[in-house]
């Protein structure tokens, strides 16, 4: 059974340091993601769906029953999991991490960029050809990268 400890969060102002930290938050985040979802379609299988599988021929049982029995055993477990393995101080902490790391807008028109700096929240930069707004409050994430993006929208909106 894997031990499940909260990262310690970094008070870094340095760029690579919050996007390592990022990294690290995110392989977390989906390996306990990856978890809460196999380990509750397994409590299903084993606890509602395998004994349906035993039931002799003479026996009768209500299909519908059954059925919703699994559901709500997969249900419960994931809740129970989700709770356990993603609590409160954990999403603070991804929480932070995101704010951390900002977003960027991509815009149409063409300014200067500046790479490894935090950058506050409206600043213009050029990327790859495109013209990014800064949309978090402070923002150290790469523009042209969609996973910093998607890794600040998903968890500002999952946390809020």
């Amino acid at each position: 059974m894997p031990t499940h400890t909260c990262p310690p969060h970094t008070h870094s102002h340095t760029p690579e340091l919050i996007r390592a930290e990022v990294e690290e938050l995110k392989s977390d985040f989906n390996r306990r993601i990856k978890e809460v979802l196999f380990n509750s379609l397994f409590s299903a299988y084993y606890v509602a769906f395998l004994p349906l599988c035993f039931v002799k021929s003479t026996q009768y049982y209500d299909m519908r029953w059954s059925c919703e029995h699994l559901i709500m055993v997969w249900i419960n477990a994931f809740v129970m999991l989700m709770s356990q393995l993603l609590p409160p101080s954990y999403c603070d902490l991804l929480h932070r991490s995101a704010a951390h790391l900002g977003r960027w807008q991509k815009l149409e028109h063409v300014a200067p960029c500046a790479h490894f700096c935090t950058l506050p929240e409206g600043v213009l930069v050029r990327h790859s050809r495109c013209l990014y707004k800064a949309v978090g409050p402070s923002n150290v994430a790469l523009p042209s990268d969609v996973s910093h993006a998607r890794f600040y929208v998903s968890i500002c909106t999952f946390v809020s």
